[in-house]
């Protein structure tokens, strides 16, 4: 999805760091949902997203992991209001930039916002750019001298349809042009790549009048935002929106859905040329026999030598569970035949892929939320990643929590606490009030195991309990606890 290393590059990285694949989830107490990801020189990771972990509204978040996903540090970023991290970028001289939309500063509404972070995770800098109505990032890449071009979609009165939105600033946050367009329905950019140093290619949905649909939009631009071809795409009848890219060589793919109704999403893939000519596309249509009605409703991928590993949001009558989940695995370079090798996140309720890159042992990482699988109030972040060798980590039935906030952090937000944190057998419960109260403590999967009424600084005995994760609850305020040996 990323800008794409050599092939050269990738077999001296392949000799330089060892094969790992894992899938873990990282959450707080909140809504908390995975967005970008990049990866390290030292084979670590940094993600971003939204999370109401540290306080009630979303804020943009930089989670830091390392090569096998143990947590290393986090941090959050915005106002009082509403921030959403949608994609990171990172220079080894320069730090992070985190791009995305905030409604707690600006000129009204959702603004685009870019905030700069030092290696440390200190913030340095933040920005919004915007009208009186809403502008969203969706995506956003540097240029080739670390400046950075963000697309999204921008709405300038309100009723009005919104429209493919593009700016540029330098690496200071200084805004160096931005530019709107769209026809009379809702128009957006939602992915942009650049496939030579000053060329760039992005990603679209568009509102074609005289058919009265959406259709798929790619075009090739130049630093300064001049376009310079434009395709409208899709195979077949209906509304179609591109919703990810890829470069290889000297081609470039791209990926997404066909709208047909409500209950049905077809998955369309082309190739192209860099100037724009088609190289081959499709549209998967359903066939009842072997899908039973498959929905792909959303699709992120990237490119790996001979094959394409992507990620679809699906789901499947009778065989997956009650709302989307995630096939992830590869198909051949020209999409003709799936190459045998996948995994499923597959939960009660919505699991989603927001984002992937090649890592630089040869595989993908993937990153994205899922709803259901911790009973800790809201949605938990998922990093899946596959080694250079195609092998796929477990991805069914992990219930497991790993931090997202600070544990430390946590409690002084909180109207109780818990010491020590993680602990072996005993805790010490700490109230913010005199009168005795009601604690429940439940596992990973959301089943109650335990109530217990408790006084200010009274001392309990959890030693039956087995090593692990556990969420406390007090009247309507929950909090992670770890046993550990």
């Amino acid at each position: 999805m990323r800008f794409l290393t050599t092939s050269l590059f990738l077999f001296v990285q392949i000799t330089m760091f060892s094969q790992n694949s894992f899938y873990k989830l990282y959450s707080g107490n909140g809504f908390d949902k995975g967005e970008g990801i990049v990866q390290l020189e030292d084979s670590s990771y940094a993600i971003t997203g939204s999370s109401s972990s540290w306080i009630e509204n979303t804020q943009a978040f930089l989670l830091r992991i390392d090569k096998t996903g143990k947590y290393l540090s986090s941090n959050h970023y915005g106002g009082s209001e509403s921030e959403e991290g949608k994609r990171i970028l990172y220079n080894k001289d320069l730090g992070f930039f985190i791009a995305g939309f905030s409604n707690s500063f600006g000129n009204g509404d959702f603004d685009a916002y870019l905030t700069r972070i030092d290696l440390q995770g200190n913030q340095l800098w933040e920005k919004t750019f915007g009208n009186e109505n809403w502008e969203r990032i969706n995506d956003a890449t540097f240029t080739k001298d670390s400046s950075i071009i963000m697309v999204g979609e921008s709405k300038s009165t309100d009723g009005a349809g919104s429209d493919i939105l593009m700016m540029q600033t330098d690496r200071n946050g200084q805004l160096i042009w931005s530019k709107t367009f769209g026809g009379s329905g809702d128009d957006r950019a939602n992915s942009i790549i650049r496939v030579q140093d000053s060329l760039f290619i992005v990603a679209c949905d568009y509102f074609v009048a005289d058919s009265n649909a959406t259709k798929g939009y790619v075009f090739r631009m130049k630093t300064n935002g001049d376009i310079l071809w434009s395709n409208i795409i899709g195979n077949q009848p209906g509304n179609y929106n591109i919703l990810d890219l890829a470069a290889k060589d000297d081609r470039f793919y791209a990926v997404g859905t066909r709208f047909t109704n409500e209950n049905n999403h077809d998955q369309y893939a082309g190739s192209f040329d860099f100037n724009g000519d088609l190289l081959f596309q499709y549209t998967i249509t359903d066939n009842p026999l072997i899908y039973d009605n498959t929905i792909n409703d959303q699709a992120t991928y990237v490119t790996q030598g001979d094959k394409v590993a992507i990620a679809n949001r699906t789901i499947t009558s009778g065989t997956f569970q009650d709302d989307f989940d995630v096939t992830v695995g590869f198909y051949d370079s020209n999409f003709q035949y799936w190459m045998g090798q996948s995994t499923t996140i597959m939960n009660a309720q919505l699991d989603k892929t927001n984002d992937m890159i090649n890592t630089l042992d040869g595989g993908f990482a993937a990153v994205g939320f899922n709803s259901s699988v911790v009973n800790n109030g809201g949605s938990n972040i998922f990093v899946l990643k596959v080694d250079g060798k195609g092998n796929y980590p477990n991805t069914q039935n992990v219930y497991s929590l790993n931090q997202l906030v600070e544990i430390q952090e946590q409690q002084l937000n909180s109207n109780f606490s818990i010491s020590p944190n993680p602990f072996q057998n005993k805790v010490k419960i700490h109230l913010n009030e005199n009168s005795k109260v009601q604690l429940k403590i439940y596992n990973l999967i959301g089943s109650q195991i335990e109530e217990i009424d408790v006084s200010n600084d009274e001392i309990i005995d959890l030693t039956h309990l087995n090593n692990g994760s556990y969420i406390l609850k007090i009247n309507n305020e929950t909090l992670k606890l770890m046993k550990i040996n």
